[in-house]
């Protein structure tokens, strides 16, 4: 590997390995308040849709996806389309798989097409909100419900376009409300196929409490009986929302007892783990696959609304960190969002890619409009990966002293790199020294010639 990162290093492709290096903050302003809700596993796509409010509908349009590269939004409707029912919930790594509903109904969107999805007798409508790829099969999963509204829910499971009764998994005391309706439902599901998340009761708060089905295996995830939540005990608790991280392994929870309290839960190890140090009313929505959960608050509110992760058993807001460590300036953040009152902060955190180093989210009151993604070269818990200490240098072929950098040989002109590889000057080299003031740190110099790009490590002290 080592040898690899040298190679690239004195090849062309140097400029390719010092732009990843590179923090961005970027928004996504969307003038019909689209709000950007899901990310695909490896941080390259996103999808959601807008809130239509037209004649007091209350219900999602225009669904859409976006190429988080680029930035670009591309239309799952015709325009002639964009004020009837559709959403979108979850997509693949490539893009090209968008599950969701398209009038009601529980589809997906493929080849620039929606296709809507059977039913069984008794449900009208549905929404597809996970997808798995796993060997030939495509798995698509979710909820039904009726005409009616949500007087009946089920969780949902197609096989290759085919419908599967899954509710048999499910404890048949579980499966129903205390109306005897049907009332459960399927939120997410794993990559490989293996763990779905979902919920019994979803529509009743107190009693909606999430679940878990692994290896076709059903787990009720109840605070009964729990000592992690003997102190929070309250006459009106609940776990408001939760969220599966991509691989199944964790999922982020809001519990609510009186009052917001952000927690996770590990699959694997069976245990919930409260963020006692967060703020005072914050909700946990999203998580990635080393369990680090992103948490943000108060949510009551949208004008004071930040986000935490947990770094060294801290609440730390997301803003200083990208203030300190990752070079990203105030104007940027203040730039994903328009609206005055609520500039100054990222805000709401939707999701994040697996590995932590795509985040999306949003500035607004968590109904879009003002979304934002974030790119790392590393994530938010890492410290400052030596990367630069780890290359091999010319030694001796530059040095730093009394603001001027000195270049033993012949060169053209230099660029220097912070230590996060953020270009911060390039300049021409006259008689082999440089004017230069640089702040302590450690800095990469690019020595350009006619002949060759020489790198070397300066340590201002």
């Amino acid at each position: 590997m080592k040898k690899l990162l040298l190679l690239l290093l004195f090849t062309c492709c140097t400029a390719c390995y010092i732009h990843s290096q590179v923090a961005t903050l970027t928004p996504l302003l969307e003038l019909d308040g689209a709000a950007i809700t899901s990310i695909s596993e490896n941080g390259e796509w996103a999808c959601g849709a807008a809130q239509n409010n037209a004649d007091n509908a209350g219900y999602t349009s225009n669904a859409s996806k976006w190429n988080l590269k680029t930035g670009e939004r591309i239309y799952l409707v015709s325009e002639e389309e964009s004020e009837f029912q559709s959403d979108a919930f979850c997509i693949t790594n490539d893009g090209t798989l968008v599950g969701g509903q398209y009038l009601f109904e529980p589809a997906y969107h493929i080849n620039g097409e929606w296709h809507t999805l059977s039913l069984p007798k008794g449900y009208t409508r549905g929404e597809v909100r996970g997808i798995a790829i796993v060997g030939s099969d495509t798995i698509l999963v979710g909820r039904l419900f009726d005409g009616e509204g949500y007087v009946k829910v089920q969780s949902a499971k197609w096989v290759n376009g085919e419908f599967q009764k899954i509710v048999n998994l499910i404890p048949r005391e579980y499966q129903y409300n205390e109306d005897k309706r049907m009332a459960n439902q399927i939120t997410g599901i794993s990559q490989d196929g293996r763990i779905m998340l979902g919920a019994i009761d979803p529509m009743t708060w107190p009693l909606r409490k999430p679940f878990i089905i692994k290896d076709s295996v059903f787990t009720l995830l109840d605070i009964e009986n729990r000592t992690e939540f003997e102190k929070f005990h309250a006459n009106f608790d609940f776990f408001k929302e939760e969220k599966l991280s991509h691989d199944g392994k964790f999922i982020a929870l809001t519990f609510f007892a009186n009052m917001h309290i952000p927690c996770t839960y590990s699959v694997e190890d069976d245990i919930f783990t409260i963020i006692q140090e967060a703020p005072f009313e914050t909700g946990c929505k999203a998580i990635d696959a080393k369990g680090n959960a992103y948490y943000a608050g108060p949510v009551t509110t949208g004008v004071d609304r930040k986000s935490y992760v947990t770094i060294d058993n801290k609440a730390t807001c997301i803003d200083s960190i990208l203030l300190n460590k990752f070079g990203i300036t105030q104007e940027q953040i203040n730039a994903t969002c328009q609206d005055p009152d609520l500039t100054g902060s990222i805000r709401y955190i939707y999701d994040v890619a697996s590995d932590g180093k795509t985040i999306i989210g949003s500035a607004g009151y968590g109904i879009g409009g003002y979304n934002w993604v974030l790119h790392l070269p590393y994530t938010l818990f890492e410290d400052v990966p030596d990367a630069i200490e780890n290359i091999e240098y010319n030694n001796n072929i530059a040095f730093y002293n009394n603001q001027q950098i000195n270049i033993l040989g012949k060169a053209n002109y230099i660029e220097i790199f912070n230590i996060n590889g953020q270009l911060i000057e390039s300049m021409p080299v006259e008689n082999s020294i440089v004017q230069a003031n640089l702040q302590q740190g450690i800095y990469l110099i690019k020595i350009y010639n006619q002949n060759q790009i020489i790198t070397n490590k300066i340590i201002v002290k």
